[in-house]
């Protein structure tokens, strides 16, 4: 077996290597177990997952009752370091696994049948408003989630149907390149 560990020069680098299993970390094409230089990349500082229910609706899920409907977590950093965020909603998840995710956003649509400006009883007329997605927002010492989900019921837009909303996050060590948005 060839050298694994190199502490100088390699090409016209200079750091601390060392290579795959059964590879000479001198092979200038050999992909690397370690890499020095790549210490200033996205290291993770913490991470983690939950459920958000939607704002005044719980949401029970696995025999577990959720409340809240936005989370702090906190990371003491000192500054805005680089984070993703990633969600679902609670139809896109199958045997406790996420089928498809996404990042924080939000989108509204309004649809609107018939004369309602002009509303009478005889007359018929259809609002209906659904926004589903995600605000981050991030600070020196915090990560802020909140779920923003809901959709007016056709009949009552008094009473609408609010999303639950399952996330994940990581928070990394480097410093936020993205004015403070997710990856």
């Amino acid at each position: 077996m060839g050298n694994r560990v190199l502490i100088g020069k390699r090409g016209s680098d200079y750091g601390l290597f060392v290579s795959q299993s059964g590879v000479d970390v001198t092979s200038g094409s050999a992909a690397l177990a370690w890499d020095s230089r790549a210490v200033a990349g996205l290291n993770v500082h913490s991470y983690g997952q939950g459920i958000l229910a939607s704002d005044d609706q719980n949401f029970t899920y696995s025999g577990t009752t959720y409340t809240a409907h936005e989370i702090d977590i906190t990371h003491n950093l000192g500054y805005k370091p680089a984070f993703a965020v990633r969600w679902c909603t609670d139809a896109e998840i199958s045997s406790g696994v996420a089928t498809k995710v996404w990042s924080p956003n939000q989108a509204w649509a309004w649809e609107e049948k018939g004369d309602c400006d002009g509303y009478d009883e005889g007359e018929e007329c259809t609002e209906h408003e659904t926004g589903i997605g995600c605000y981050t927002n991030l600070t020196t010492s915090i990560l802020n989630i909140e779920n923003v989900s809901m959709s007016t019921d056709d009949g009552d837009p008094h009473t609408p149907y609010l999303y639950p909303m399952f996330y994940s996050y990581i928070i990394f060590t480097a410093e936020n390149f993205l004015g403070g948005e997710s990856l």
